[in-house]
C-alpha cells in the first residue's frame, strides 16, 4: 500500500506540474488536452486516496465503521477550506488549479518522505 500510494503521488504531482509547465502562458489548452489532463489526475487520485484510506484504517480494525467516519470527517474538514481558497482563483482558465494540485502534490511527497526516513531511524 505505502509503495503503490507514493508512486501515485509522485503521478499525480507530475502530471500536474507539466500541466502547469506547458500552459503556464495563460492560454487554454483544447478541451480534448485538459480532459486527458484531468483524467490522468484523477486516475492518479484514485490510487492515492485509496490507499492512504487504507493506510490510515490499518490501526483502526477493531472499530473500522467509526474510524472510517472520523477519517472521512477529518479529511473533509481539511479539504473544504482548501478547496475553497483554491477554486476562488478559477475564473476562465483551470491553470490555478493545476498550480493547486502541484503545490499540495509536492507536499504529500515531502511528507513521504519525512515518514520514509523517520521509519527507516526508527529501524536503527
Amino acid at each position: 500500500m505505502h509503495r503503490i500510494a507514493y508512486l501515485a503521488a509522485i503521478a499525480y504531482t507530475v502530471i500536474s506540474v507539466l500541466y502547469v509547465i506547458l500552459f503556464s502562458s495563460g492560454n487554454n489548452p483544447s478541451v480534448y488536452i485538459l480532459l486527458l489532463f484531468f483524467g490522468l489526475q484523477f486516475f492518479a487520485v484514485g490510487f492515492l486516496f485509496g490507499n492512504l484510506r487504507a493506510i490510515a484504517m490499518q490501526p483502526l480494525g477493531h472499530i473500522a465503521g467509526i474510524g472510517a467516519a472520523i477519517n472521512g470527517s477529518i479529511s473533509t474538514v481539511m479539504a473544504v477550506p482548501i478547496t475553497n481558497y483554491i477554486g476562488s482563483f478559477v475564473s476562465d482558465s483551470v491553470l490555478p488549479l493545476f498550480i493547486g494540485f502541484s503545490i499540495f502534490g509536492v507536499l504529500s511527497l515531502l511528507v513521504f518522505m519525512v515518514l520514509k526516513r523517520d521509519a527507516k531511524l526508527a529501524r536503527v
